[in-house]
């Protein structure tokens, strides 16, 4: 997303995400940084059928989809 908060998916999908990390070098960020890339990580080793419908998926998968799909 941009810094208004608009999303690349477009305002008609389901699910969309934005995560803004900011602030000064030092453990409080460092931290942040590494749990989100192991959101990152984990929404990206999650194995979805392409031929699977969106509306048919839970919704903690959802936003594993709409990552995968760079949305």
């Amino acid at each position: 997303c941009d810094v208004k908060g608009y999303s690349r998916a477009g305002n008609d999908t389901l699910t969309w995400y934005c995560v803004i990390v900011a602030g000064k070098h030092g453990s409080t960020l460092s931290k942040a940084r590494e749990i989100m890339r192991s959101v990152q990580d984990n929404l990206t080793n999650e194995v979805i059928v392409d031929t699977v419908s969106i509306s048919s998926l839970p919704d903690s998968l959802v936003a594993a989809y709409a990552f995968q799909q760079k949305r």
